[in-house]
């Protein structure tokens, strides 16, 4: 029992050493605190290497530069009900925004056109014969 109370120090003491121990860890959190805001600002350094720009007013070039496909919201197929090959005489320019009943492109009917005149002689021959055979009974009126 005297080994404990050797250890342990007075009342009064006991109160002027919890005192002392706050006062020292007051004074060590203030030099702590000081200690650390004296430190060089990192950032600092960045700035005097170039990251920082003046601004100014003036023209703003964006540039992505991205692999991939491009892809269309609202598709619209045109086809060609024609026959064989035909030549193109007249074409908009792609991306032109057209309207309902507008020609988007002119294609060479010359070809159509002698395919049709010719079927016309065809058809009038074969109906001449058909009069000049059905002449003799009467059947056929122009």
């Amino acid at each position: 029992m005297a080994y404990c109370q050797l250890l342990m120090p007075p009342a009064h003491n006991r109160f002027a050493m919890t005192r002392f121990l706050l006062f020292l860890i007051l004074i060590l959190a203030c030099g702590g605190a000081y200690w650390f805001l004296q430190q060089p600002d990192k950032s600092a350094d960045t700035a005097a290497e170039g990251a920082v720009f003046v601004a100014l007013r003036g023209p703003l070039t964006i540039s992505v530069t991205e692999a991939g496909t491009v892809q269309n919201r609202d598709e619209v197929m045109v086809k060609s009900e024609v026959e064989g090959s035909n030549a193109i005489l007249s074409l908009i320019d792609e991306g032109v925004y057209v309207k309902a009943g507008q020609v988007v492109v002119e294609l060479d009917a010359s070809k159509l056109e002698d395919k049709r005149i010719s079927k016309e002689i065809v058809l009038q021959n074969a109906t001449g014969r058909a009069c000049a055979g059905a002449g003799e009974s009467g059947g056929c009126e122009e």
